[in-house]
């Protein structure tokens, strides 16, 4: 005869104190194409001062938004396609927040690991879980630039030159991942006036 177990008790100093509301802040990092080349400093400072609806076509695949619609630095994708936001397909990373078209979408675990659309901010690894308490028609988002948050959540851990993503690879080889951390300060796949414009609307 097989007896139940003790049930475990869970106490309450270890219960998260953890507000689920119908708002989440999240911390990202920008790039891997926060360029003037995709991006105008004006789009970058809407995506950061706008606050986003999660869209009720969402899933493990990718979470849409609903928000302003970007101006965009260019008329089309050149090679990539008709629409600004298309470049030649590339490996995307998790968390990354892709512009299928004009609506950002968040490239969640089950999502594709690579594709042909632009990338403004990908989200650091320990905020990715609110990513699934967004509720599709409730929930809104807003994003806030956090790369030295980042650096100091992974810092008590991991090396601060350790790769958190892996290398994202391009025709030209110039671009990396966003969450590709280094002791480095420069972050050469990301202007000055761009990151200027994000801290400018937080």
């Amino acid at each position: 005869m097989v007896r139940d177990a003790p049930c475990a008790t869970v106490t309450e100093r270890a219960v998260p104190a953890i507000e689920y509301g119908t708002h989440w802040q999240v911390a990202v990092t920008l790039g891997p194409h926060a360029d003037p080349d995709y991006f105008l400093a004006e789009d970058v400072c809407t995506f950061f001062a706008s606050s986003w609806k999660v869209h009720h076509n969402s899933n493990r695949m990718g979470i849409r938004l609903l928000g302003p619609k970007l101006k965009w630095a260019r008329e089309h994708g050149g090679e990539g396609g008709s629409h600004p936001s298309n470049i030649l397909d590339y490996g995307y990373p998790t968390g990354a927040i892709n512009f299928t078209g004009d609506m950002p979408v968040i490239l969640t675990l089950d999502g594709p690991s690579m594709g042909g659309f632009v990338c403004l901010a990908t989200i650091i690894e320990a905020d990715l879980w609110k990513v699934g308490q967004a509720r599709p028609g409730v929930c809104t988002t807003t994003f806030s630039l956090a790369l030295s948050l980042s650096l100091s959540l992974f810092s008590s851990c991991r090396p601060s030159d350790m790769i958190v993503s892996a290398r994202i690879r391009s025709n030209s080889f110039k671009y990396r991942s966003s969450m590709h951390l280094k002791r480095d300060e420069s972050c050469n796949h990301t202007s000055r006036h761009l990151r200027a414009a994000a801290a400018r609307s937080l």
